[in-house]
């Protein structure tokens, strides 16, 4: 009885003919059946069954979905599910919960343009020309949840994703919300946004690939400087300060160049923990700056000064710092050379970031080994780590490699410092700026042969 076909059509036939007469519950056991499928096999007509018959391949198991239905899952799934941007695996996100997103698959399957077939999986709504709108079938909720757990969706919290990029996200969305808008009005303006964003994709590949060149062809009297802030919270000491927090404004330089025909890559840290003054702005950047320069003697040792920076809308895109670059080209760097590139919107990752996990890195041990100091018999003070960032910088001189620390005790923030100039034209738009002998160039991308000119008026 155990070599019975395993095929249904043959196996249903033989279950009802051998199962006659004989209860359910004890021809399960007999047939090696479950009793609920023995009595649906009693109830069914088998009359015109045809043994003799063999629908399928022998050795070859029927597929449950087509490959249309597994290809719509998959590929709902993928573009739901996008990896964030700056990744160097395939590692898909899922945002919302397993309800919302089976009901958003649900929806998708609803209304879709197919070529006219007679698949039978398809419910024909209109047709139009040679095309049917249709909807498709899902798949159980069950069959979704295990080929999400196929491709090893991951949830990403509560987070839409902090350091995604939204027009990234978009570009994958809007194709299946295309195939469910029916309003030709909509249609076209989810059109425009898609073709927005695929123009930022180009933007965001062209300005990297631009600064993997740079960086393969850097020649002796060139240096590349990386620019980005980030932050750090310190406990304060309880018997000097009252603050709850000490909030400390770091602006990581990474400098990359070549002498004696080696290369080299250094860092430099510029913190500064005064609470009235330590705003990650133009005043922050320019006072850097100008320490930077006068410090490392940059007039003398490079002919020319490639930065790249995020496009931080507060202290790097903006007129202010534009006007610091040529102010600095001619007062500091005998009007030589001096290129601000950026990188799209959103996809800033660079060295500066992995420096800054470094330097939290050793943030985070100093506290462990203090608590640890803390918990040993000891007549010597009490250590309770970094409280300020005078204390920081040595900790990050002594520990990181060929780092440099410099703590800032406070910011100048005359209003003289700052000029009273017009905006420059569509500075969003612009990747590359160059300034050199007290001409002013504005590019769309970094890589292009002609830039626009520009002059900064003053008000």
């Amino acid at each position: 009885m155990a070599s019975l076909p395993i095929h249904s059509h043959h196996r249903a036939p033989l279950l009802s003919i051998l199962s006659d007469n004989i209860p359910s519950s004890a021809a399960a056991s007999l047939l090696h059946s479950s009793a609920s499928y023995i009595r649906d096999c009693k109830r069914k007509d088998h009359s015109t069954s045809n043994l003799l018959t063999q629908k399928y391949s022998s050795g070859v198991k029927r597929k449950r979905l087509s490959d249309d239905t597994l290809g719509r899952v998959f590929s709902f799934i993928i573009g739901a599910c996008p990896t964030p941007s700056g990744s160097k695996s395939l590692n898909f996100k899922q945002y919302v919960s397993d309800d919302e997103l089976y009901a958003a698959y649900k929806d998708s399957c609803k209304g879709q343009l197919k070529q006219k077939c007679d698949c039978c999986a398809f419910r024909s709504v209109a047709k139009i020309s040679r095309y049917c709108i249709v909807d498709c079938v899902p798949v159980s909720l069950s069959t979704f949840l295990r080929i999400k757990k196929w491709l090893r969706v991951h949830r990403a919290g509560k987070y839409f994703g902090r350091f995604d990029c939204k027009r990234c996200l978009r570009r994958q969305q809007i194709p299946f919300l295309q195939l469910k808008v029916r309003n030709p009005a909509q249609f076209v303006k989810l059109g425009e946004e898609l073709r927005e964003c695929i123009e930022h994709m180009y933007v965001m590949r062209q300005q990297r690939e631009e600064y993997r060149t740079k960086r393969s062809n850097l020649q002796p009297g060139e240096l590349l400087l990386l620019m980005d802030f980030t932050s750090f919270s310190l406990e304060p000491d309880e018997e000097e300060s009252d603050q709850r927090m000490v909030y400390v404004q770091d602006l990581v330089l990474v400098l990359e160049f070549i002498e004696g025909g080696q290369r080299h890559t250094e860092y430099i840290d510029y913190i500064c923990d005064c609470p009235d003054s330590n705003t990650n702005d133009y005043h922050f950047v320019l006072y850097a700056m100008q320490l930077f320069f006068r410090s490392h003697f940059i007039n003398d040792a490079f002919q020319s000064l490639e930065i790249w920076t995020d496009g931080g809308p507060k202290h790097f895109k903006t007129k202010y710092c534009q006007w610091m670059w040529h102010f600095l080209s001619s007062s500091c760097f005998s009007n030589k050379l001096i290129a601000h590139n950026f990188f799209a919107s959103y996809h800033g990752h660079s060295l500066a970031d992995s420096h800054a996990a470094v330097d939290k890195r050793l943030l985070r041990a100093a506290y462990n080994t203090s608590e640890l100091q803390r918990k040993a018999v000891s007549e010597e003070p009490i250590s309770w780590g970094p409280s300020s960032a005078a204390s920081l910088a040595p900790l990050f001189s002594e520990n990181a490699s060929r780092t440099q620390a410099f703590h800032l005790p406070s910011i100048p923030r005359s209003a003289d410092i700052k000029p009273n100039i017009a905006g420059i034209n569509l500075i969003k738009s612009k990747h590359r700026f160059e300034y050199a002998e007290g001409t002013c160039l504005a590019f769309p991308r970094t890589g292009q042969a002609v830039g626009v000119p520009f002059e900064f008026k003053y008000l």
